[in-house]
């Protein structure tokens, strides 16, 4: 395939990974609030000498895993509406799964974009090369 062609196609791969990066974009601006936290549900025993758990009956609830960037803290859902957590921690996901979608797509622009670089670029050797055909 000859050169031109070839930019041509890496142009067209610009054009349409850009075309796919304002898709993306357009998801992750959203105006819902986010949770960056785990939401998960627990079982376990109390310690409780007469306590049914003792029986293999675990007490069991919801909880989150909340990162402060050094440690992980778990917080129980006591008292907290779950719907609107679990709604929240859910958009934390999809907005985290958007923005790797654009990180991938926005590398494959690069590389196209690093090819036609390449293709366009003139070498020495062409220069020489043609500066003798000149003569």
């Amino acid at each position: 395939m000859e050169r031109a062609q070839v930019a041509s196609r890496c142009r067209q791969r610009i054009a349409d990974g850009l075309a796919r990066l304002a898709h993306l974009i357009e998801g992750v601006q959203g105006r819902a609030d986010m949770l960056r936290a785990s939401l998960y549900r627990y079982r376990r025993r109390c310690g409780s000498r007469r306590c049914r758990c003792r029986r293999g009956e675990l007490h069991g609830g919801r909880a989150l895993s909340v990162s402060d960037g050094r440690r992980s803290h778990t917080v129980p859902l006591t008292g907290l509406d779950l719907a609107g957590v679990a709604r929240q921690v859910d958009t934390y996901r999809q907005w985290r799964e958007a923005r790797a979608k654009i990180v991938r797509s926005f590398g494959e622009v690069l590389k196209a974009v690093d090819e036609l670089g390449r293709l366009r670029t003139v070498s020495l050797e062409r220069l020489r090369h043609a500066r003798v055909r000149r003569r």
